[in-house]
């Protein structure tokens, strides 16, 4: 598999998808989304981008970063089980996969953007 693979894989079959999800976000994902929007940490974000046959909620290219906001069913475990299969095939092609709880995002918004600005600056010295 290239190195690249996976980087710009927005596929027209999920353009409908990935747009019902913007158009449908979450609470959380519309707070985090205003304070990483328009490279304020320095990079670009992507929302809902799609990476083989997933969605991820919010992506940063420069650096393979994938952002994902979890609600109450990511505790589920069938989801729990549907969230490790994903991260590991993220992971596998080199991303780097953070998770959030949505409370994270209401309660501890500046840590979180905090954090994914840490994150970024790691992933530029590598």
């Amino acid at each position: 598999m290239p190195e690249n693979y996976g980087r710009y894989t927005n596929r027209s079959s999920y353009t409908q998808r990935r747009k019902d999800l913007r158009n449908h976000s979450t609470d959380s994902e519309i707070k985090l989304w205003q304070r990483i929007k328009g490279e304020q940490l320095g990079v670009k974000f992507r929302r809902q981008f799609n990476i083989l046959y997933f969605i991820v909620d919010f992506y940063c290219h420069t650096h393979k970063l994938v952002i994902e906001l979890d609600g109450w069913f990511h505790n589920l475990e069938e989801q729990m089980k549907k969230d490790a299969h994903k991260d590991r095939e993220l992971r596998k092609l080199g991303y780097t996969v953070i998770r959030y709880q949505n409370s994270d995002i209401t309660y501890r918004l500046n840590w979180v953007v905090d954090n994914i600005w840490e994150t970024v600056e790691d992933l530029k010295n590598k």
